[in-house]
């Protein structure tokens, strides 16, 4: 490994601890239930579970149709930045990417609020 390669991977590293990003997804289509949750903590090697939920959606943009992906804040996995505004806080607020805010055309700001409203049909 050359020391760009080296550099660039040191570079990752500390980017997913930082985060702590999770190493292992686990997806049910009928959803975990709690003995599902019981049994992954019980896997060796396993550190921590958390779950959460999401949803893939589609989100008119104009004259066209985008896929979304909306999935639950986990409590201490998966950590986001923030770069403008605040996290979540109440049930019918959301954190959106900062890129796919710009470019999909599914968002709108209210002047008088200064709140996002996200549209979906």
């Amino acid at each position: 490994m050359s020391y760009r390669e080296q550099y660039d991977f040191w570079l990752k590293d500390a980017y997913f601890d930082e985060k702590k990003l999770f190493d292992i997804q686990v997806i049910s289509t009928l959803g975990l239930t709690e003995d599902d949750v019981r049994a992954l903590k019980k896997v060796e090697g396993i550190k921590k579970v958390e779950y959460g939920y999401s949803i893939d959606a589609l989100c008119q943009a104009n004259d066209s149709q985008q896929a979304v992906h909306i999935m639950s804040i986990l409590p201490s996995m998966n950590l986001l930045t923030v770069e403008e505004g605040r996290l979540p806080e109440k049930k019918d607020e959301c954190a959106v990417d900062v890129d796919y805010l710009s470019a999909s055309g599914c968002f709108h700001e209210t002047p008088d609020e200064g709140q996002m409203h996200i549209e979906f049909s």
